[in-house]
């Protein structure tokens, strides 16, 4: 019978057994966690290449907060 809540009928609306224990596993498992983990590696791999990309370009073009803007020389016609 469908709708008398038995254990037999797959109605989970029904007593539970009082020996049953119900675990939740809370968090990420298996291969999502290796996939978010590579992503995070990645990401911050990405960071470091940026930054250390960010202060060689300052330093060949020597830029400099007391000085106007390096070696370039900004004319009326065209940037020197």
């Amino acid at each position: 019978m469908m709708g008398s809540g038995s254990a037999h009928s797959g109605d989970w609306s029904g007593p539970a057994p009082t020996n049953a224990t119900i675990i939740y596993k809370i968090g990420i498992y298996g291969w999502r966690k290796r996939c978010l983990y590579v992503f995070l590696l990645l990401l911050l791999i990405t960071v470091i290449i940026n930054f250390a990309l960010t202060i060689w370009i300052i330093k060949v073009m020597d830029f400099s907060l007391v000085s106007n803007m390096s070696n370039i020389g900004i004319s009326n016609i065209k940037v020197i």
